[in-house]
């Protein structure tokens, strides 16, 4: 592979370190998440500072530069993405530093932005009970469903720790998951036996999949399912639970009044989709 010849006056330009920086974080064994996350901190840092007609290399770069920067981030975004945004900036400074590029960083003594407090929306056990209610069916789906809610609701796992999750990490006797979690550390999450059942029932139906020899655990109408997919499919069943309790209330009350909202599953729920259709699943 040929080696670019690049000016001496270009060396410590933020388009030429930060793929020095990737082969690092990859020899680090970062995870691709976090990788991507950083990286995607200082390709913001970098557009801004052009746009701005503001240095892009690091010698050149001072604290106000990054403040700049970080208060644009805390305008368009939120805190906890600006937050997060700072991070990566201050840990790419820290590597330079690492390499002989900068002998100080333009965020030291800087604080990252601070994220208010905001509680999480939670789950009345009503709308549990409708949401698992709406997973009942026998069918593929609706048990992979129900299996993902349950393990949801008794563990707390995050969402890519579930959708991570292969079938070597699922030890149904002990009723234990051992989930990756942040910074790639294994982390056992038990579980109750309702949940086990469920868990049970969706394996023993996921042998009869045509994808069935893939390690991931979870599996939809493609392939593997993915964080959105998951998103998705909660998505559907708390539509359908809605539905549900919105006939009720009409059959009682001559009106309509459905009451589980996606916001309560905001840490699953992102966007609605098309319902989906359990043919081709088998093959």
């Amino acid at each position: 592979m040929a080696i670019p010849v690049i000016a001496p006056s270009r060396l410590s330009e933020l388009s030429v370190l930060t793929p020095s920086w990737e082969r690092a974080l990859r020899a680090q064994n970062k995870s691709p998440r976090t990788i991507v996350g950083y990286l995607e901190g200082v390709a913001l840092l970098e557009t801004y500072l052009r746009a701005k007609g503001m240095p892009t290399n690091v010698t050149h770069l001072r604290r106000e530069h990054v403040e700049a920067f970080v208060v644009d981030q805390v305008e368009r975004w939120r805190p906890s993405t600006a937050r997060t945004r700072f991070r990566s900036i201050q840990q790419f400074f820290r590597w330079c530093i690492g390499e002989g590029e900068l002998r100080a960083s333009p965020t030291a003594n800087m604080s990252p932005p601070a994220i208010p407090e905001e509680p999480p929306a939670v789950l009345t056990e009503d709308q549990l009970r409708r949401l698992l209610k709406a997973c009942e069916r026998p069918a593929f789906l609706e048990r992979r469903d129900m299996a993902i809610v349950r393990l949801f609701i008794d563990t707390g796992m995050r969402l890519a720790e579930l959708t991570g999750l292969r079938v070597a990490d699922l030890d149904l006797a002990s009723g234990v998951a051992v989930v990756l979690g942040k910074g790639r550390r294994p982390r056992a999450c038990p579980y109750g036996a309702r949940t086990a059942a469920a868990l049970d029932r969706y394996v023993r139906l996921r042998g009869g999949h045509r994808s069935a020899a893939r390690p991931e655990l979870w599996l939809g109408l493609a392939g593997p399912t993915t964080p959105s997919g998951v998103r998705q499919a909660i998505s559907e069943r708390a539509r359908a639970s809605r539905s549900h309790e919105a006939r009720r209330s009409s059959s009682r009350q001559g009106t309509a009044r459905p009451t589980l909202s996606s916001p309560g599953c905001a840490r699953i729920l992102r966007r609605p989709i098309t319902p989906g259709d359990s043919r081709a699943v088998w093959s």
